[in-house]
């Protein structure tokens, strides 16, 4: 009987071994999404968008600079002027920013700095339906809007700046550097 057990024990336990996922990895549901402090509505349009773009901008409202620095054709997202745009087609680099940005925000332990100095975005669209965040990696925070309206700030780490910078150097596009 102990051998029968023993047998039946080992079965179960090699069973559990199988490690091969039969989900691809940009495939299935994002890690973290019930611990990630943005409402559904944000969480699907960033999840399943037609549209994602990655963006580098200066750090410096537009507000705060002076017109020869700040060009009045300079795109800007919500008064950050846009340096340089990533329209990211690829399913998987998608999810990995997504994933990175919803990391980033659970694993902020609720710190954040008193400035604001964004030099990342993200404009994501789908259908009728907008997200823009724009995120400050050195002062931990993201501002958040959905359809032109700030809707949330949440906090987050610095982490998912690696993946992110990586992704827009990858295209030859630069994040500022100074103030």
């Amino acid at each position: 009987m102990s051998r029968f057990v023993g047998l039946v024990l080992l079965s179960a336990a090699l069973a559990g071994c199988h490690t091969k996922s039969s989900t691809p990895a940009d495939e299935g549901p994002y890690r973290n999404t019930d611990e990630v402090e943005l409402s559904a509505e944000v969480r699907s349009v960033l999840e399943s968008s037609d549209s994602f773009k990655l963006l580098a901008l200066h750090p410096s409202p537009d507000t705060m600079r002076k017109e020869e620095e700040s060009p009045a054709a300079a795109a800007s997202l919500h008064g950050y002027e846009i340096l340089g745009s990533y329209q990211i087609d690829s399913a998987t680099d998608r999810r990995s920013a997504v994933e990175a940005i919803y990391e980033g925000i659970v694993a902020n332990p609720g710190i954040a700095a008193g400035c604001f100095n964004p030099r990342h975005g993200v404009v994501a669209k789908k259908g009728s339906d907008v997200v823009d965040l724009v995120i400050c990696l050195e002062c931990l925070q993201i501002q958040v809007y959905l359809n032109g309206t700030k809707v949330d700030g949440v906090l987050t780490t610095e982490d998912p700046g690696t993946i992110l910078t990586s992704m827009l150097n990858k295209q030859g596009i630069e994040i500022h550097k100074g103030h």
